[in-house]
C-alpha cells in the first residue's frame, strides 16, 4: 500500500484497500464512466472515440481526453 501523508479514517482506509484490490478495467469501460460526469459538469458535446473522448465546447474549443 502507498504511504499516505494525512490522517484518514478507518472507512477511508477500507475504501483505499478495496480500490487497490479492484480488477483492471478496459479503456472503453473507463470512458463510459467518465462521459456522464463531463455531461453533468460542462456544457458541450462529449463523444467516445476509440480510446478517447472528444469534447466540443460552445466557444469552439475542442479537447481530446485519451486513456493510455
Amino acid at each position: 500500500m502507498k504511504k499516505i501523508n494525512k490522517q484518514i479514517t478507518e472507512a477511508q482506509m477500507a475504501a483505499i484497500k478495496t480500490a487497490e484490490e479492484e480488477k483492471s478495467f478496459k479503456a472503453n469501460e473507463f470512458l463510459e464512466e467518465v462521459q456522464p460526469l463531463l455531461d453533468d459538469y460542462f456544457l458541450g458535446e462529449f463523444k467516445i472515440n476509440d480510446n478517447s473522448i472528444i469534447c466540443s465546447f460552445p466557444n469552439g474549443q475542442k479537447v481530446k481526453l485519451v486513456v493510455a
